[in-house]
């Protein structure tokens, strides 16, 4: 039906900025109009057979779009040809064919003319049309009154109110809302297993490339990376596409993929969610079942500094860390207080945490509850709040500290579980000599052995420290960039000192790069079962290799691995990944 062969595609775009038609024309006369050229495609080839529900994947600007459009006929390519039999209703771009000015009414007729449909054949499918995109109120008004959503309805309606041979759909399933996907979905459908449509679908969506598709093809950078059945190309591209790395790693991470390994998937959890806030409440509910907390600390959870002091007061305290929004109590950590009834209740607060959070959270908790509020605009001085408070409540700190700058990264998630295994206290510092002469007497109240000084670049120059007497500690300095370094040093340090080991750890936290303070909420279950967190970063292959090679290498102890993160960042194919990787021998 479609036959792509060796189609390159290339744009021309200015080298330069020019500002109005006077500078073009002098330019042009001067013969210094210069332009550059970029290949959105090299050497594509593709064969759709009658039939197929073929998907594209591949990352934003890699050529798919530009591709359907050579298809379609919108564009001519610069080399190569394709051969169609057959006619095609595509829906490319949302509104293309529409004028906004005009009526959906007035629209539906334009539409279909552009598509080839005569006035007779729109006035009889006319209801079909409205019925489908469900406008019929809304017939009348101005299209530039019309929701996305609404537009690509009318879109969809149209081209598929005759049997198209093909149909080319631009993720236009994207847009809209989730019933009316659900529609058009039944529509594609219906056309494939009724009248045997040949469909290509370009989505961001696997699952529904999974679901919906026979073949795909991977398009990366203007090359075809991939053809095949459509689960083994989408599974492929979920773990290569659109990352950066050595050709090793890629064709390592290929190989573990497609191996037949299946023993290991038992010992891979996910405590998984939308966002850190989810996770915290699932790391809650797990932590719950194991104590009654009396001292419950909450912070807002998307300032990692903040939520480093909550942690250290909630170690040192024998309490649990919830994490808040700035501008709203999610609401397990209300029922969480309702429930409990906690004798003690601390707030830290940072920038602005709203008000009206502040006072739910004291509303949650009953008049007896002894409540804490620690609300500085400064990091440097809430840290140190944080740590007379504790220390008025009776924390008996250990032989540690732990310093940073205002910024945290993955050495500070990675330390975490430290607060729970030994009293430490959490300090922000800068270089200001006043402030860390102050600190100074703040390591000796504590009774402090060792410092471990985290930061990018590290906050306290070895003057600095000179001046503060740093004879008086013992210091490690630990980098927070790049991720893996970061990681590696963080727990080298934890392991020397007798905390935590990567070569007994029997159960691995895994956390991704971006969102490395999701490891926050699982510090005290981490602590719990001396286990160890563990940073990837999800874009790199490198990084991922080095993160399998450290599973396969430790099999004989690991016994779980939990993937910590946001939904988005550990899918069911880095999940399998991590279970092939413990499951070698």
């Amino acid at each position: 039906m479609v036959q792509v062969s060796n189609v390159t595609m290339d744009f021309n775009s200015a080298s330069q900025q020019l500002n109005s038609l006077k500078e073009y024309l002098i330019a042009a006369a001067r013969r210094e109009l210069m332009f550059k050229r970029f290949r959105a495609l090299d050497n594509i080839s593709l064969d759709v057979q009658k039939g197929d529900v073929f998907g594209i994947l591949g990352t934003n600007g890699s050529g798919k779009s530009t591709l359907m459009k050579i298809i379609s006929g919108v564009l001519e390519p610069t080399e190569g040809s394709v051969a169609v039999r057959g006619n095609i209703a595509p829906l490319i771009e949302l509104g293309a064919g529409f004028d906004f000015e005009l009526t959906a009414r007035e629209n539906i007729f334009l539409n279909g003319a552009l598509l080839g449909y005569s006035k007779k054949f729109i006035q009889e499918h006319f209801d079909d049309i409205v019925d489908f995109a469900e406008i019929r109120d809304f017939l009348d008004a101005p299209l530039k009154n019309y929701s996305s959503g609404m537009v690509s309805r009318i879109a969809f309606a149209i081209a598929t109110v005759i049997v198209p041979d093909i149909l080319i759909v631009d993720e236009v399933l994207s847009v809209g809302d989730f019933m009316f996907r659900q529609k058009c979905e039944k529509r594609i459908q219906s056309l494939i297993r009724e009248h045997g449509t040949t469909v290509l679908i370009v989505t961001h969506s696997n699952e529904q490339i999974e679901r919906l598709c026979n073949k795909a093809a991977w398009i990366e950078k203007g090359h075809v990376r991939m053809v095949g059945d459509a689960k083994t190309v989408s599974r492929t591209y979920q773990a290569l596409g659109g990352r950066v790395g050595s050709p090793e790693s890629e064709a390592l991470i290929f190989e573990t993929l497609n191996s037949d390994q299946r023993q290991g998937a038992d010992k891979v959890e996910c405590v998984t969610g939308k966002d850190r806030f989810e996770i915290n409440s699932l790391c809650e509910v797990l932590l719950s079942k194991e104590r009654n907390y009396q001292t419950v600390v909450v912070a807002p959870g998307d300032d990692a500094p903040v939520v480093m002091s909550a942690l250290s007061i909630a170690g040192a305290l024998e309490g649990i860390c919830l994490m808040t929004k700035r501008g709203q109590l999610p609401s397990y950590v209300s029922a969480y207080l309702s429930r409990t009834q906690p004798n003690r209740l601390i707030i830290l607060s940072h920038a602005n945490v709203q008000e009206h959070v502040i006072e739910a959270l004291q509303d949650a908790v009953s008049p007896t509850t002894e409540i804490h509020l620690i609300d500085r605009d400064d990091l440097e001085q809430l840290s140190r709040a944080a740590f007379r408070l504790a220390t008025e409540l009776g924390a008996q700190w250990g032989r540690f500290a732990v310093l940073s700058a205002n910024r945290s990264g993955v050495a500070s998630a990675t330390v975490s579980p430290l607060f729970f295994l030994e009293p430490t206290p959490y300090l922000v510092c800068s270089f200001a000599d006043a402030s860390n002469n102050e600190l100074a007497g703040i390591l000796e109240e504590a009774r402090t052995e060792q410092v471990a000084v985290m930061g990018n670049p590290v906050p306290l120059s070895d003057k600095t420290l000179n001046k503060m007497g740093a004879q008086r500690w013992k210091w490690v300095r630990i980098p927070e960039q790049p991720c893996d370094k970061s990681n590696t040093e963080a727990l080298a340090w934890l392991g020397e000192e007798g905390l935590t080991t990567a070569s007994k750890a029997t159960t691995v936290y895994i956390i991704a790069n971006d969102d490395y303070a999701d490891g926050f909420s699982v510090a005290e279950l981490a602590a719990g079962v001396a286990a160890i967190i563990v940073a990837v970063d999800l874009k790199n292959l490198d990084s991922i290799v080095r993160l399998l090679s450290f599973l396969r290498s430790n099999t004989s102890h690991i016994e779980h691995a939990v993937l910590v993160g946001g939904t988005s960042s550990f899918n069911s194919v880095t999940k399998d990944l991590v279970a092939k990787a413990l499951s070698s021998s």
